[in-house]
């Protein structure tokens, strides 16, 4: 991918309810790679997550895999132990949940 139509094309190709919730930041920015990285944040599920399901979409269309990538940094202002093993504990089932749909993900502390 090295142009705006191509990016286009990519999205064109997104079922509906997918392609309504995407916008280009930067017309032609899109590049191929070896893989499609879904910075996973917000939305720490396998399942009903449709930026997930666009990163699968994706990924099939240029054939190439998907690898979701979630991280837990200590810079944030209401950390403690509880609210790490929160997210510890949620990042665990969802990476299951996620490999259960073929997808690798990596979990950085």
């Amino acid at each position: 991918m090295d142009s705006a139509s191509d990016t286009d094309s990519l999205l064109k190709a997104l079922p509906e309810p997918l392609r309504e919730r995407c916008r280009v930041l930067k017309p032609g920015a899109c590049v191929r790679g070896e893989f499609v990285l879904y910075w996973m944040h917000h939305v720490v599920r396998g399942h009903e997550n449709p930026a997930l399901d666009t990163a699968i979409a994706i990924s099939n269309q240029l054939r190439v895999p998907v690898l979701v990538y979630q991280g837990l940094t200590g810079n944030h202002p209401y950390n403690n132990d509880r609210h790490h093993r929160f997210i510890l504990e949620g990042a665990r089932d969802a990476h299951r949940e996620i490999a259960t749909r073929g997808v690798r993900a990596a979990f950085h502390l």
